[in-house]
């Protein structure tokens, strides 16, 4: 008969269940949501550096592809090509990258258009050397992605060697 009575479970035994399935439901809710501020944060560094490489590459072809170069100072440079003028420089107000287009001549375009990703802040945008057909240009993007979690610095050095035709 006394088997019969010990059928279920006895309150301190309820009590350890529950305390055991609330310390696994802790775990694995900190463990998810680490999870997903890792995934934020690297689609973050993706989509700023995605931004950022892509304006380098638009400013290194057209300067590849140049009959001439100048940077009248270091946010601005000035490309020709055969029937193209690009200029790209930095608005240290709107912290942005812009682009402006004209037809050569009279090579004076005045129409900027931002280049820069909307959650992005460039904080540094310069090439290097100052001055007028330079040997190689130097270009140097510094800036911060922001999102929901937080936010995320960047920076992208590179070089390129006009190839400028006489």
């Amino acid at each position: 008969m006394e088997d019969h009575l010990r059928q279920g479970f006895t309150l301190i035994e309820l009590l350890i269940a529950v305390v055991i399935i609330g310390v696994i439901s802790a775990v694995s809710t900190q463990i998810l949501f680490d999870t997903v501020t890792v995934k934020s944060k690297q689609n973050a560094l993706e989509q700023s550096s995605d931004s950022a490489y892509v304006i380098i590459e638009q400013i290194v072809a057209s300067i590849k592809q140049a009959k001439s170069v100048n940077i009248p100072n270091a946010n601005l440079i000035e490309i020709r090509g055969d029937v193209l003028c690009v200029n790209y420089r930095y608005d240290s107000v709107k912290l942005s990258i812009e682009k402006a287009e004209d037809t050569n001549p009279p090579c004076n375009p005045s129409l900027y258009v931002s280049l820069t990703h909307k959650d992005s802040k460039i904080t540094n945008f310069n090439f290097s050397p100052v001055g007028f057909l330079p040997d190689d240009v130097s270009i140097l993007i510094e800036g911060e992605m922001e999102n929901s979690l937080g936010l995320y610095p960047f920076k992208y050095q590179t070089s390129v060697v006009p190839r400028v035709s006489l």
